[in-house]
């Protein structure tokens, strides 16, 4: 039988260990240099966004929201929320180049602000509002 039991949860430890499988994955087994997080403005994405920006920092992290016509109109001031909240770049409606593009961005970014001795400079970008 299920008892209340089985809802007690240590969440700050499981979400420490969701954030360093992250880790390991993208950095360590797909050796990648961040990950691109489609937000919608629900809680999956946003869940997904904040373990990815806990995981990787959130100067790694992109929130790519993909509006469509038939998408709500809270999905983008939603998904531009959540990016500033967690400090992370949000960009609206890119295809694959222009997601390289901003890759480029941020890795130069990151190489002027080591020469300066200055932290990455983090960038939120948002159209359409």
């Amino acid at each position: 039988m299920f008892s209340a039991r089985i809802l007690r949860i240590d969440a700050p430890r499981l979400a420490d260990e969701a954030a360093r499988a992250l880790r390991e994955q993208v950095l360590g087994t797909l050796r990648r240099r961040g990950a691109v997080v489609g937000v919608s403005g629900g809680i999956d994405s946003s869940v997904v966004a904040a373990l990815c920006a806990r995981a990787l920092g959130p100067e790694r992290v992109l929130a790519l929201s993909m509006p469509e016509r038939d998408s709500s109109g809270d999905a983008l001031r939603l998904g531009t929320l959540l990016a500033g909240q967690l400090g992370i770049r949000h960009v609206v409606g890119l295809d694959a180049a222009q997601v390289e593009r901003v890759y480029r961005d941020i890795e130069a970014e990151r190489r002027v602000s080591r020469c300066l001795h200055q932290p990455p400079l983090l960038v939120s970008e948002s159209r359409g509002s």
